[in-house]
């Protein structure tokens, strides 16, 4: 890869999520109803991942962008536009699908159904669950929805959730780099001390 797409593959996203957040946070300003202004949001997020997945094919060699930060750049937009009103209220209808929408993804990570559907070798598609152990996102993401959702109503209880999953999170960087490195050599993906003997 060539040195100038490295300011590429981090600005492109951006601009991408900035373009499709600035139309959807004008739209939103004028919708009214909870469950239209939701519909918007998901056709915004559709468009800005449609552009990226159209940019990733045509314009970079390889599909490097990165959607998170579309994602970012596209909510920092319209958040920006719309009122604090109203960000609080389709923040709190569309917190159900968000929750439901990052479950799948975390649970599709790890599948041995998603492994199997990819063509991975038989002790990879065994193996996969452990070496995806040190994510600790995965446990830093429920903690987001967690909080979220208690906002308001427990703001004492979100303390304590923050707390308590940031230090187990840091105990599971420490457990969960054993077991990924056994899973690894479980897997046949890199040599055992008996197999290098």
């Amino acid at each position: 890869m060539k040195i100038y797409m490295i300011p590429v593959m981090i600005f492109l996203p951006l601009v991408i999520g900035a373009i499709a957040g600035v139309p959807t946070g004008f739209i939103l300003k004028r919708c009214k109803n909870a469950s239209v202004s939701v519909c918007v949001m998901i056709a915004g997020i559709l468009v800005t991942s449609v552009i990226g997945i159209l940019c990733n094919k045509y314009l970079m060699p390889s599909p490097v962008l990165n959607f998170m930060l579309m994602g970012m750049a596209f909510s920092a937009t319209f958040a920006n536009i719309i009122t604090e009103e109203q960000l609080s209220k389709i923040t709190k209808a569309f917190n159900p699908i968000l929750g439901a929408a990052m479950i799948i993804v975390i649970l599709n990570l790890g599948a041995r159904l998603g492994a199997r559907a990819t063509g991975l070798d038989e002790n990879v598609q065994k193996y996969l669950g452990l070496t995806l152990l040190p994510h600790s996102g995965v446990s830093l993401v429920f903690t987001g929805i967690a909080v979220s959702t208690l906002a308001g109503s427990a703001d004492d209880c979100t303390q304590i959730i923050r707390g308590t999953i940031a230090a187990a999170a840091v105990i599971n960087e420490i457990i969960a780099v054993i077991a990924a490195k056994k899973g690894f050599e479980l897997a046949g993906e890199i040599p055992t001390k008996d197999s290098a003997a």
